[in-house]
């Protein structure tokens, strides 16, 4: 595995795991600037800024998930601070993007649930490209010599494809397309984390069977369910 592609000066680098990270986000706007439903929604500055909020949360979101269970990297503000280097969460990325968004679209009065959708089309291509930087930082690692990352990387871009070619096309009330991006990514990370060779336990003995990550990929699918059954049952009545 390839970590550094160019080393620039001292501690400087342009890492594998950035430049993933950087192709899918560039390819996920370029997606959403086209999306004739952004148009409908936002004007093209508020999308920017919207997409800015996303990764910022996004990015402290993972950051902090993953440095609450790996207490080496809080001995050095470098270490905790070096996110190039790998040692993001994509669930954290999600929960932080969300949260940042929600009080970000709340104040630019932009309704929440049309415009999650409309990210959540585009959400898991970038989440693809970032599973293809796990693999060359050598993170989120499978069992023995398994390429899990890989796989991930590719259960993520059929989930991107299932989005686009199924689920837009055929669910058009506002939070239906948000409520299968939780169950899908909740469902692709609950099973690969079976085949994780890094996983992380709560120290509690009688939740110990399944992982932390385990844990909030059950909770965003319950509520991805919750809210396709609520959204449903009002189209209904």
């Amino acid at each position: 595995m390839c970590q550094q592609l160019l080393h620039i000066y001292g501690p400087f680098s342009i890492q594998m795991y950035g430049l993933m990270l950087f192709i899918g986000l560039i390819l996920s706007i370029v997606f959403l600037i086209c999306d004739p439903l952004t148009k409908k929604l936002v004007t093209q500055q508020q999308l920017l800024d919207g997409i800015a909020v996303a990764i910022f949360s996004g990015l402290f979101g993972a950051r902090i998930l993953y440095l609450l269970f790996n207490y080496e990297k809080l001995k050095s503000a470098w270490n905790m601070l070096a996110v190039w280097d790998g040692g993001l969460s994509l669930l954290g990325a999600v929960i932080g993007a969300v949260i940042g968004l929600f009080f970000y679209l709340g104040k630019q009065y932009i309704p929440k649930l049309k415009f999650f959708d409309l990210l959540a089309l585009y959400a898991p291509l970038l989440q693809s490209f970032g599973r293809v930087g796990c693999f060359f930082a050598g993170c989120c690692y499978g069992i023995t010599t398994f390429p899990l990352q890989l796989y991930s990387a590719g259960l993520l871009f059929l989930i991107f494809l299932f989005m686009q070619l199924f689920v837009r096309r055929f669910f058009k009330e506002p939070g239906q397309t948000v409520s299968f991006y939780l169950i899908l990514i909740g469902f692709e990370r609950f099973f690969t984390d079976f085949l994780r060779g890094d996983r992380e336990f709560l120290e509690w003995n009688s939740l110990s069977y399944f992982s932390v990550h385990q844990y909030i990929a059950i909770v965003m699918i319950v509520c991805g369910v919750c809210l396709f059954s609520f959204i449903s049952k009002k189209r209904s009545a």
